[in-house]
């Protein structure tokens, strides 16, 4: 049977699937890391490596004891003796635009990491793990992490995280909701993103 050639305008239609219309859509985090500590980053299934970037902060593995786990993970250390910015971001392949965001807060409310993606980390349970958790230099965890509702100025807080973490600290706080959604772990809190 002969090979059926196509021009690239033949191939280039959404019956054909071309890369066109490939969904795609870029996840980020940025935040402060303690002197001494690490953060664990949660990327998603379909992600390609990210772009990392902080001055003073190491990029270091060994993030999950799942060998069969396909979710891309990593994390952030700081050997140094005081605390260190990052930022991180990274595309990936995705079927739908349903935002997720995460906050993670200190017990005086100072918010010292966020995590962003258009889709969940898990497919089947969005809240089945937080996607950044930070911790000191003895492994302790640290920081109160925030389900956070998407707020309507959603592509604001987007151009805002880019600027890094200083910007987000300035402009948005979290309000705390008293309804928790079904399936939150007892160990994250449901808020909302509202602007100063």
């Amino acid at each position: 049977m002969a090979h059926e050639s196509f021009t690239i305008s033949d191939h280039d239609t959404t019956a054909r699937h071309p890369k066109t219309v490939i969904k795609t859509a870029t996840g980020s985090s940025s935040g402060s890391v303690p002197a001494e500590g690490d953060v664990i980053i949660t990327m998603h299934d379909y992600a390609f490596f990210p772009n990392i970037y902080s001055a003073t902060a190491t990029f270091v593995g060994n993030c999950t004891s799942n060998i069969d786990d396909t979710i891309g993970r990593f994390g952030v250390a700081n050997l140094g003796s005081s605390s260190c910015s990052y930022v991180v971001r990274w595309r990936y392949i995705t079927a739908s635009n349903n935002p997720q965001i995460w906050v993670v807060r200190d017990a005086t409310s100072e918010i010292i990491g966020i995590w962003q993606a258009d889709d969940p980390p898990h497919a089947d349970d969005p809240f089945k793990e937080v996607p950044i958790r930070c911790f000191d230099k003895d492994r302790n965890p640290i920081g109160i992490p925030h389900y956070i509702e998407v707020p309507s100025f959603y592509d604001e807080f987007l151009a805002t995280l880019k600027e890094g973490l200083p910007e987000i600290k300035k402009r948005y706080s979290i309000r705390e909701h008293n309804v928790r959604p079904k399936r939150l772990p007892q160990n994250v809190i449901f808020g909302k993103l509202i602007k100063k």
